[in-house]
């Protein structure tokens, strides 16, 4: 049986969770929520997305319904939330460096995703 308006907006969302078509559901991705709360509150660092406090520039969160900003990792092709260098690439979301290409090898571009992005460097021919 669906909640009368008086007995919905006197509930509140546990932390993750904001409220949406009168049901609390998860912080999508790269979103997080800390407080209990129908909905997140701009300001002090938090930029509203979905009810939710957005990551920064460049993060994502793994899984939905997150609590807290540490579980914002820098996103694919970066570390510290900032593009790998040529010469390097990043698979994976997290805080981890960038991997290097093989010797003898770079990637032609900033913020390679694969290693396969690395190609024979200057000086150097073939397959990596």
């Amino acid at each position: 049986m669906p909640a009368t308006d008086s007995a919905a907006s006197s509930c509140l969302c546990n932390a993750g969770f904001r409220l949406s078509n009168d049901v609390c559901a998860a912080c999508p991705l790269g979103t997080f929520k800390e407080a209990v709360a129908n909905a997140s509150t701009a300001g002090s660092g938090c930029a509203l997305a979905h009810g939710c406090c957005a990551c920064g520039a460049n993060e994502a969160t793994l899984l939905v319904a997150r609590v807290t900003s540490e579980w914002c990792k820098c996103g694919f092709g970066g570390m510290t939330c900032a593009q790998c260098a040529a010469g390097f690439f990043k698979a994976l979301t997290s805080d981890e460096a960038c991997d290097a290409c093989p010797a003898g090898s770079t990637t032609i571009y900033q913020g390679s995703v694969s290693a396969t992005d690395c190609v024979a460097a200057p000086g150097f021919f073939g397959n990596v």
